[in-house]
């Protein structure tokens, strides 16, 4: 019986997987660079902004222990975008799906550079703690962010970790 429950449970699990759509892909090279060239600009442009839009975007706050990355994501390719913010991306080359290659891009260098730590500090016994924990964080965000632009934002990671004013080693 026990059997019979876990195959079950097991083929469920298989054919969600197959079903499971995969990321799309948003990003081109000209977008990266959009992003590099323009951030600054594009940054004090959304700043002007001010809060008006915070409870538009309602997402929930990373110290929230029901905090969701993944949900909040999708939220982003799921709502409509605000005709004013979509404007500042289409104004610093990123087109109407702004804020979607924003959030691509910076998730991605974070992982880039995530994984880039975790080999780094991989040797040291007071880091393993913390090693799982890290993997299924990076391994999260790489799951939301199609190959194709994980590949495109690791090219330049240097790059954007530095307009970010992230460390990069």
């Amino acid at each position: 019986m026990v059997r019979k429950v876990v195959l079950s449970i097991l083929l469920i699990c298989l054919v969600s997987l197959g079903f499971a759509q995969a990321p799309k892909k948003v990003l081109s090279a000209g977008d990266i660079d959009a992003f590099i060239k323009n951030f600054n600009a594009m940054e004090a442009d959304l700043e002007a902004l001010g809060d008006k839009y915070d409870d538009y975007f309602g997402f929930q706050e990373a110290d929230d222990p029901d905090y969701d990355f993944v949900a909040n994501f999708n939220k982003i390719r799921t709502i409509k975008i605000p005709a004013e913010v979509e404007a500042i991306y289409r104004k610093h080359g990123l087109g109407n799906n702004g804020l979607e290659k924003t959030m691509v891009i910076t998730i991605g260098v974070s992982a880039v550079l995530g994984e880039q730590m975790m080999a780094a500090y991989a040797d040291m016994p007071e880091a393993a703690v913390y090693m799982d924990t890290m993997k299924v964080q990076f391994d999260m965000m790489r799951s939301i962010i199609h190959p194709d632009d994980l590949a495109l934002v690791s090219k330049r990671a240097v790059e954007i970790a530095a307009v970010l004013g992230m460390e990069y080693e």
